[in-house]
């Protein structure tokens, strides 16, 4: 089910390029389809509503219509709370996909300069200073899963990582999070690990 429903945040991107092509484009279509579905917001704290929510940006960017913008906050509201706390999200799990909706905290954050949401990625940036690493430098996927890279934690960690270093002028984080996906890159280049599907072993 997850899987089937992160795939609206993808189709979202790839229809972008429409946009201009038909007075209204899958993409316009399928972001209608959501807010008529979900008027509230799109979904808790989890990595399929921020993968919705990045095609959502990436819509806004290209049409410049606000409520695509305002969807995206909405939802965001639904997690982060007036203190900054994030509902349903528990830091003890070193879990990846709990960061990727990480990204648009950030970008409600540039936009409005509130101290909630600058909590609130403050927080998911402890969780990656104390995450689980491989002795190469890459993120175990989650803590229940020692010594596992998983091939979508450069989709889920990676990005936020590096937008977080940049905005706050982290430049030696900025290096480590290369480091981290330097370590994928070599992994597919060298293909010598044990593999299963998404899964990477290494120690």
């Amino acid at each position: 089910m997850k899987i089937h429903v992160a795939c609206i945040g993808l189709m979202l991107l790839i229809n972008i390029a429409g946009i201009h092509a038909q007075e209204k484009p899958w993409s316009v279509r399928m972001a209608e389809s959501v807010m008529t579905r979900h008027p509230q917001g799109y979904g808790g704290w989890d990595y399929v509503t921020g993968t919705v929510l990045r095609g959502f940006e990436e819509l806004w960017r290209h049409t410049g219509d606000e409520k695509y913008y305002h969807y995206i906050k909405k939802t965001v509201d639904l997690a982060v709370t007036s203190s900054g706390s994030i509902s349903d999200y528990r830091m003890s799990d070193y879990n990846l996909d709990e960061i990727n909706e990480g990204r648009m905290v950030l970008l409600v954050y540039k936009e409005t300069q509130q101290d909630r949401y600058k909590t609130a990625v403050q927080t998911l940036r402890r969780q990656l200073q104390n995450h689980p690493r491989i002795s190469k430098g890459g993120f175990w996927h989650k803590q229940r899963y020692p010594d596992q890279m998983w091939l979508d934690g450069l989709y889920m960690g990676c990005p936020f990582y590096a937008e977080y270093c940049v905005l706050f002028d982290e430049p030696e984080n900025t290096n480590q999070q290369h480091a981290s996906s330097g370590v994928y890159y070599m992994i597919l280049q060298t293909g010598s690990l044990k593999t299963n599907k998404k899964i990477i072993y290494l120690k």
